[in-house]
């Protein structure tokens, strides 16, 4: 990724977003063919197979505004992350979002690596009000989309909420809940 060059002493960082995925689950059923008394064959036996097995995930982590770019609907933040969750165990993230001229609104992606090289990549919108006061902390607030994954977290989807604290010069602490269902 092309380093951006740092901007003036603005410091942000409203959306860490963290999004760390759950235990693979998958559930799988089957029910055996069975024979009638009669020792003919039973009708079809019924069978259950779910590809899909959803799973809840949450953690927490730090991270740092790496570079700051100012654009024609924003500030294009790029931040990195570190953190442990359920599902993930230690993972380090990059985050790419732009925060609006509001100073309010923001929204972008991430992507979560996990230490086996595993990525979950997700998309998110939050909020930071009182942001352009600069008065720090401020507490900020996102909801996030899992839209996929590589490895381990391939067919990966799933969502929740974040919880943030931005500490001003580009420093932010999150927590995050949600849930991650898996489609092999």
């Amino acid at each position: 990724m092309q380093r951006l060059s740092q901007s003036p002493p603005l410091h942000l960082h409203p959306a860490s977003l963290l999004v760390a995925a759950g235990t693979l689950l998958l559930g799988l059923g089957c029910a055996e063919p069975s024979t009638a008394p009669d020792g003919q064959a039973a009708p079809a036996a019924q069978a259950t197979f779910s590809t899909q097995a959803s799973s809840p995930f949450g953690g927490q982590g730090t991270g740092q505004d790496v570079s700051l770019t100012f654009g024609p609907t924003g500030i294009r933040v790029v931040a990195t992350a570190t953190g442990t969750a359920n599902g993930t165990g230690r993972f380090t993230e990059i985050l790419d979002y732009v925060l609006s001229y509001d100073l309010v609104n923001f929204a972008g992606g991430a992507v979560i690596t996990a230490a086996d090289g595993s990525d979950l990549s997700l998309t998110f919108t939050g909020a930071i009000p009182g942001f352009a006061s600069q008065v720090f902390p401020l507490p900020y607030t996102a909801d996030y989309t899992i839209i996929g994954g590589t490895g381990r977290f391939a067919g990966s989807s799933g969502g929740g909420t974040l919880n943030g604290i931005d500490y001003g010069a580009g420093s932010f602490s999150f927590t995050f809940t949600g849930s991650r269902t898996r489609t092999p």
